[in-house]
């Protein structure tokens, strides 16, 4: 069985729970110790093509799954083995836009292809059919086609025309919004999404859109132009507010400035700059934090936490090599994987750290075809993820 070296032990701020696992799917599936790296599980590769994209797991009950551009995998979190494996019949590269929402025995998941796209509900234990919409949203529409935090009764998605309500049991279009052509330019994951709003960005328009969940009607527009943006990350929602992180300078990714906007109005609240050279940018309850290269370095990497509501810093941490990719928060701890070379496959540095005072809790390498971010598991079986920019 592989086994996993050791780099070092720092000393421990918290203990780990002892079930604590980093859960990798890639080419292979691996199933990491959280507390000491040591491999506990590895199997594959899969007929199903993994690791072009951050990793887009979904964890629920013992089964771990993830759509890819050929269909959908599960597998079981104790064993490896495969549970379903499910290829869809849209054809040449069928692939997902979005992770898999998970709600009861029922799985939802976005497919598309060159000549069409369509949303499916499936059984999650069988990989089966219940529903597909048999709505056309367009080939191609992977930019255009992610679901949102769901609703309480329904699932809502950015067609390519503008976005499109359908009902969770029953798969019928409960509303669209075709109304402006710019509507049909949603391109970025509405991840702020309430029970009555859904949240959606522009990159076309660079603006921040909010629809009626209920209905589909235009609830505000706010132009995020005037702040300079050229590149955004989608916006976190927390607390009645909607926090947006953007570039002045998408290519070198400098300076970088958080607009807070009311949720209710679009209307600004508050902005403030951190000047760094981003890496990541990662979000957990009141806070978000910074995974950057002090000094505009590619030598080091540096991860610091930061109050949302203003930019207060709570700790700042330098860490050995480069970026890796990404990082998971939970409530005790953050891990983010740092390595000497960050486009080479093979071994990188998981590093894990202390929430509260940032303090370096554990170190140890893992190994991935790809560099990915895993899921967290902990030991009562709760699934951490990475909050994708």
């Amino acid at each position: 069985m592989e086994r996993t070296p050791l780099l070092r032990r720092p000393r421990r701020a918290k203990s780990f729970a002892e079930q604590d696992r980093l859960v990798f799917l890639t080419d292979s599936f691996r199933v990491y110790d959280a507390e000491n790296g040591r491999l506990r599980l590895y199997s594959g590769p899969y007929g199903i093509h993994f690791g072009n994209a951050p990793n887009n797991t979904t964890i629920d009950n013992g089964l771990v799954y993830q759509a890819s551009e050929d269909g959908l995998l599960a597998l079981d979190l104790a064993t490896g083995n495969v549970q379903f494996a499910r290829y869809f019949s849209h054809g040449y590269s069928s692939a997902s836009a979005c992770h898999p929402i998970i709600l009861g025995a029922h799985l939802y998941q976005c497919f598309y292809n060159y000549s069409g796209s369509d949303l499916y509900c499936i059984d999650k234990f069988t990989g089966n059919t219940i529903w597909q919409t048999n709505t056309n949203f367009g080939g191609y529409a992977d930019g255009f086609f992610p679901t949102t935090a769901q609703t309480s009764r329904n699932i809502i998605v950015a067609g390519i025309k503008g976005p499109a309500c359908f009902s969770k049991a029953t798969g019928r279009m409960v509303w669209n919004n075709h109304s402006h052509a710019e509507y049909a330019k949603l391109t970025a994951c509405p991840r702020a999404c309430t029970d009555s709003k859904a949240l959606f960005f522009s990159k076309a328009e660079r603006a921040l859109y909010a629809f009626d969940a209920e209905n589909g009607g235009l609830l505000w527009k706010a132009n995020l132009a005037a702040f300079g943006i050229n590149c955004i990350r989608n916006p976190y929602y927390h607390d009645n507010r909607v926090y947006i992180t953007h570039e002045y300078d998408a290519s070198a990714q400098y300076d970088m400035t958080i607009l807070v906007l009311d949720v209710h109005t679009g209307q600004l609240v508050s902005q403030y700059m951190y000047p760094c050279a981003i890496r990541a940018v990662g979000y957990h309850d009141q806070y978000f934090y910074v995974f950057e290269s002090p000094s505009f370095e590619r030598a080091t990497t540096r991860l610091s936490k930061h109050l949302l509501t203003d930019g207060t810093t709570f700790w700042s941490r330098s860490l050995a090599g480069q970026f890796g990719q990404g990082i998971v928060t939970t409530p005790q701890f953050i891990y983010c994987i740092s390595t000497d070379g960050p486009d080479e496959p093979g071994a990188r540095t998981m590093n894990v750290l202390d929430q509260t005072t940032g303090a370096l809790v554990q170190q140890y390498p893992v190994s991935t075809e790809h560099s990915s971010t895993p899921v967290v598991v902990d030991g009562a079986g709760k699934a951490w993820y990475q909050q994708h920019p």
